[in-house]
């Protein structure tokens, strides 16, 4: 299950790059509208790789199949699987981390006490050295 999430985490830093392409890609005058389609996306950064793949593609194929998934903008097409394997691909806690967990908790907690007040030291009225009061 690492292997899924670690390629979750790569489809998700994929995705990333793809909306800061995507950005990019409106100084294109080709470019429309505010989520591009993966397909008008590739057309325009990869017009020769683009027109390759449709080439390569037997006839209807594009149309019937292919063209409706690439309507969708490309950060989607890498970011919902990516998201979909992080959540589904996360390593199971282990009693270690879970101890870990508790040492962080137990940290702020008393962190937020001392924060509070609650660990001061109040002065008592009697002094140890025998100078208190009325002498």
């Amino acid at each position: 299950m690492a292997i899924v999430h670690a390629i979750g985490w790569l489809l998700c830093g994929a995705a990333a790059l793809l909306a800061g392409l995507e950005a990019a890609a409106h100084a294109d005058p080709r470019i429309q509208g505010v989520l591009v389609p993966a397909a008008d996306l590739w057309a325009v950064v990869a017009p020769q790789s683009f027109a390759a793949f449709r080439g390569a593609l037997p006839p209807g194929l594009w149309a019937d199949v292919l063209s409706l998934p690439f309507a969708a903008p490309a950060w989607v097409l890498a970011g919902a699987p990516g998201l979909l394997a992080v959540l589904l691909g996360h390593p199971p806690h282990d009693e270690e981390t879970e101890s870990l967990e508790h040492a962080l908790g137990l940290y702020d907690r008393l962190a937020r006490e001392a924060r509070d007040g609650v660990h001061d030291v109040v002065p008592s009225d009697e002094s140890d050295d025998g100078g208190g009061k009325g002498g």
